[in-house]
């Protein structure tokens, strides 16, 4: 289970109602028997994913905004680096208890921290518009692998065949992202020259989504539309080595 510290994150309310969404999504949500309150925020801190199938993206240009996305599975390349694949996901839900559901699941928890009687609370819902989504960098540099914090003269790496969620800085888009790839383990090697000092690194393509978000009233209603939004996200990640 791994902890994302992130700035505050201030989502918008949405009282979900009976009648605001077909029965299969009333299900989801779970909380249609919850009394709505008039509340206009919910800030969440301490994000933590419960569900490694899952990451969490939030812009330093846009801390009110949670992005999640979901891994879709890996997949060796030509050049033989395992490359993980995610996909955007634009509708999900937060509950007042700081619960993340998204595809009938809780996908990540926060600690509310303005909530009062958050058990008498009905959740958020958010759906994200996406406007556009276009890739500005491929194969890009964006940080070193966080379970190796040493150079070191070896002949490759080995990963598990699994991925595990991280949050990482990219210092050439000024941001945070969550990433997927896999962790120090015995199934992939990496190969690396061990005659130079190297590092295993965080490769992959950097997406700028233009996007915006919509917020409902308690009866199900359109409350707002914000004014366009940018953030970046990264797909098709990978590793390799990096060297000094």
């Amino acid at each position: 289970m791994k902890k994302f510290y992130f700035l505050v994150v201030t989502t918008l309310v949405l009282c979900l109602s009976l009648l605001a969404l077909p029965t299969s999504s009333k299900a989801t949500a779970n909380i249609s028997n919850k009394e709505c309150l008039a509340q206009d925020e919910i800030a969440l801190k301490n994000v933590e994913i419960v569900d490694e199938d899952y990451i969490i993206n939030t812009d330093i240009h846009n801390p009110e905004t949670i992005l999640p996305a979901k891994v879709i599975g890996t997949e060796i390349d030509k050049s033989g680096n395992l490359v993980t694949k995610t996909e955007d996901l634009d509708e999900f839900i937060i509950e007042a208890d700081g619960d993340i559901i998204a595809e009938g699941q809780v996908i990540a928890t926060g600690n509310p921290t303005n909530m009062v009687a958050a058990s008498s609370v009905c959740g958020t819902y958010t759906k994200i518009n996406t406007i556009s989504n276009v890739k500005v960098s491929s194969n890009i540099f964006m940080n070193y692998h966080p379970s190796f914090r040493n150079w070191d003269k070896v002949n490759g790496y080995f990963f598990g065949q699994t991925s595990v969620s991280y949050s990482i800085s990219v210092s050439a888009y000024n941001t945070s992202l969550g990433v997927s790839v896999a962790p120090p383990g015995n199934g992939t090697f990496i190969k690396a020259d061990a005659n130079k000092w190297s590092r295993p690194a965080i490769y992959g393509d950097i997406y700028k989504k233009t996007y915006t978000v919509s917020t409902y009233t308690c009866t199900g209603k359109l409350k707002s539309t914000s004014a366009k939004k940018i953030s970046y996200s990264a797909k098709n990640t990978y590793i390799k080595a990096k060297y000094k």
